[in-house]
């Protein structure tokens, strides 16, 4: 069987550059998109990836003269004044380009979305609900936490988990029917109403966990602290 592809996104958040470096060393990436800032990342690190996007106001000059010539790579600039933030923008590009080029069997990894700025966090989240209504699985990570909206059914191997505790918040008015199995705490066709945080800091028990539910937009978080 083979392994799905897997589109790297690094953008202009806050990036431990050593915990990026060590995972980007150690996952493989079938196509990488730098966004905005993220290209002051990729730069410093011999990175070549396969297109930069964003509106590049926040990018060194001298990166980005050194992408702008290699003309093997994508470059793509938006208005400043736009709708989507740039890591929308290219999670947006990134599900087009998996459905184009690899037959739905892909997944999408975006670092460098977290950090103070909680307004871009908050809108790169909102933006993997676009690759998450594609039936696409996306994540942004870093180095404490793992953020991805479950599909009706979502496992999580204990031995693979990112960290200790696994948080469930609820993304759209409520979320209907979720039955947690292989937990510390298990609730069984449980609604979970947008006002509580009854889905925080739960814990895998069994060598399995299992999510499921009916209706909603459940946003998972795998955390380590």
């Amino acid at each position: 069987m083979s392994m799905s592809s897997t589109i790297l996104i690094i953008s202009g958040g806050n990036i431990d550059e050593e915990w990026a470096e060590d995972y980007i060393n150690n996952h493989s990436f079938d196509y990488v998109i730098a966004v905005d800032r993220g290209i002051n990342y990729i730069f410093k690190y011999n990175i070549i990836p396969n297109e930069i996007c964003g509106d590049y106001d926040s990018v060194n000059a001298k990166a980005l003269e050194y992408y702008e010539k290699n003309e093997s790579i994508i470059k793509i600039r938006y208005n400043i004044e736009k709708d989507d933030t740039d890591t929308q923008a290219a999670i947006k590009r990134a599900v087009y380009k998996g459905l184009a080029d690899f037959n739905n069997d892909f997944e999408i990894c975006v670092l460098g979305a977290t950090g103070s700025r909680i307004d871009h966090m908050l809108g790169s989240i909102h933006g993997l609900i676009y690759s998450h209504k594609n039936n696409i699985k996306a994540y942004i990570i870093d180095k404490n936490n793992k953020i991805y909206f479950g599909f009706n059914k979502t496992v999580i191997r204990k031995n693979e988990q990112y960290g200790k505790y696994v948080s469930l918040i609820p993304m759209s008015d409520t979320v209907t029917g979720i039955t947690l199995k292989g937990f510390k705490y298990i609730v069984e066709n449980y609604d979970l109403s947008i006002e509580f945080s009854r889905g925080v800091s739960n814990e895998i028990l069994d060598d399995e966990a299992e999510i499921s539910f009916d209706e909603g937009y459940l946003l998972v978080i795998e955390s380590k602290d």
